[in-house]
């Protein structure tokens, strides 16, 4: 029993060092013809990184304290992992399926609204608190440092005209506009961090206080 509560308690320990530390996160790479790209984040001890190459191939890894974790790498061109992904569609097909018969046969009972609770979830003052949650969500994960760099320009000069004269007022975004036809070419960087303790408080806080804590009893009581 006590290893069981200490196995608990260090998986406790983790999760919550995992909320109070900060995720940084960078996302950079190419677009001409075919994208590549490729996304780092790391969180405390845990790093997970995402490419894709300009081929299709795929590579994912994922690290704890230095160590190995996940290590695959999906390739688009190669005919074994092409009849992997044909047994994985195969066995998730099977899977719905049977899921679907099981929940007709369950017949679980679904969310129901009357008319006076639908009108309390399309309130002003709920909308109201929703926009402001996701421009707090946004202004705490916002890119620190973006670029991009290159030619980009639309097939009608008149466009490519307009895109140009946005993009002039960011200093960062290096792109050389081209009115001889339609070009795609850029490299682009994001750099930032965020807490994730505080986008859960942001969210718990929302859904205990009114007027959204009046919609959560109702969600609650209808399940």
């Amino acid at each position: 029993m006590c290893i069981i509560l200490w196995v608990l308690g260090l998986i406790a320990l983790f999760l919550i060092s995992l909320l109070l530390c900060p995720c940084y996160y960078v996302m950079e790479g190419r677009i001409k013809g075919k994208s590549s790209f490729n996304i780092i984040i790391q969180l405390g001890i845990v790093n997970f990184t995402f490419s894709r190459l300009e081929d299709g191939e795929r590579l994912i890894y994922l690290r704890v304290l230095g160590i190995m974790i996940i290590n695959r790498d999906e390739s688009s061109g190669s005919s074994s992992s092409k009849i992997k992904d044909e047994n994985k569609k195969r066995n998730k097909l099977i899977k719905s399926k049977k899921i679907k018969d099981n929940n007709k046969n369950n017949n679980p009972k679904r969310l129901s609204f009357s008319i006076r609770e639908k009108m309390m979830l399309l309130d002003k003052n709920v909308i109201r608190v929703l926009l402001e949650l996701f421009g707090k969500i946004l202004r705490r994960v916002k890119p620190q440092t973006f670029s991009f760099k290159g030619k980009l320009s639309f097939e009608d000069p008149y466009y490519t005209g307009v895109l140009a004269a946005l993009l002039s007022g960011f200093s960062q975004a290096a792109i050389e506009p081209d009115f001889t036809g339609e070009v795609c070419d850029f490299t682009f960087k994001l750099k930032g961090q965020v807490v994730l303790i505080i986008i859960l408080f942001y969210v718990i806080k929302l859904l205990i206080t009114k007027p959204m804590w009046s919609i959560t009893k109702i969600i609650v009581r209808n399940r």
